[in-house]
């Protein structure tokens, strides 16, 4: 269920980070304007991750962000 997905999964240091880094802020919304809905900090800010079942719409983010020269990876969830 990606709604309960979406709104449990909670970063209390996101907003602490984003005041000393707004760049994270500024990822993060490029990320949902590029159609992914579930976005988010990890940990103290050292990567800004999606969840999403589409490789293709992952792929064009992937891509949008590795033309920034960003260090990204494509990676699958095993269950």
């Amino acid at each position: 269920d990606d709604i309960l997905l979406k709104s449990s999964i909670v970063n209390a240091l996101e907003e602490p980070a984003i005041q000393l880094l707004p760049e994270i802020k500024q990822i993060k919304q490029k990320m949902y304007d590029l159609g992914l809905d579930i976005v988010q900090m990890s940990g103290s800010g050292s990567t800004v991750f999606a969840l999403d079942v589409n490789k293709a719409k992952l792929k064009k983010v992937l891509k949008y962000f590795e033309d920034l020269d960003y260090v990204c990876e494509l990676t699958k969830i095993i269950k």
